[in-house]
């Protein structure tokens, strides 16, 4: 397995998790402007390394998938099995 790609793979299910704990955190205070300016700056993050790994690796979802002649979505491992998330041990 690539460990670029598991790195950058553990660097989108971060930024995802912080991304739903912090619209948890606005679904509770709406009008805090710390919390949403956090919330946007994490979103083009997560933007950033969605479509890095995309154009490295290739379509992280279906909806991802260029118009093209070939199907590349179930071309190498999908994300939930084993060697799409080895990456030489546990971080």
């Amino acid at each position: 397995m690539n460990k670029e790609r598991a790195a950058l793979l553990r660097k989108i299910q971060r930024s995802e998790m912080i991304l739903f704990d912090l619209s948890l955190y606005l679904d509770t205070h709406p009008k805090c402007q710390k919390g949403l300016a956090a919330y946007k700056r994490h979103q083009s993050v997560l933007l950033d390394y969605k479509e890095e790994f995309e154009r490295r690796f290739g379509p992280l979802s279906h909806g991802a998938m260029p118009s093209s002649e070939s199907w590349e979505w179930t071309d190498g491992p999908w994300p939930w099995e084993r060697e799409a998330n080895e990456s030489g041990g546990m971080q």
